[in-house]
């Protein structure tokens, strides 16, 4: 092992490479509330607001993801 040198997993790296990697800004909205999406995502990098607005338009957060997190849309 090198002192310094991230380490890899091939697993990960094996999974990443048979994805669509999608670089998003800083505030950019993944999906809107009520809106049907069935997608799956892995935060490689950053991380993630989940939110609702409520009746008045007030954002409610519900959680945060970070790096490492898969996570999906829609029904389970």
């Amino acid at each position: 092992m090198v002192l310094g040198k991230p380490q890899t997993d091939p697993t990960l790296e094996w999974f990443l490479s048979h994805c669509h990697i999608h670089k998003y800004p800083s505030k950019s909205t993944l999906i809107h509330q009520g809106e049907k999406a069935e997608t799956l995502y892995y935060i490689v990098k950053g991380s993630v607001a989940v939110l609702i607005k409520d009746e008045e338009g007030k954002e409610m957060i519900l959680s945060y993801l970070n790096q490492g997190v898969l996570w999906r849309t829609g029904p389970v």
